[in-house]
């Protein structure tokens, strides 16, 4: 939420000093931003990856097993416990 809100955020700020992009790309770039992240979070554990971070040279591969990793989330420690009222 907080990548979602500063991307609207410098979206805003670089409206002026990019006067040739339309305010519409740079009002519509977070989502499409959002939604990549939200895939690189999903898929860092899915085996075809695995295999391509294998084909990388070890230099990138470093860098892509960083990013992944620190985009890497762990699911709540109530997922799955009835909630129960009191």
């Amino acid at each position: 939420m907080y990548l979602f809100a500063f991307l609207q955020w410098l979206g805003l700020i670089l409206q002026p000093y990019l006067p040739n992009i339309p305010t519409q790309v740079l009002q519509v770039a977070p989502f499409p931003l959002m939604i990549l992240t939200l895939l690189l979070v999903n898929i860092s554990n899915a085996e075809w990856v695995q295999r391509w971070l294998a084909t990388l040279p070890e230099g990138p591969r470093r860098v892509v097993v960083k990013l992944l990793r620190a985009l890497r989330a762990s699911p709540p420690s109530s997922l799955g416990v009835p909630f129960d009222s009191e």
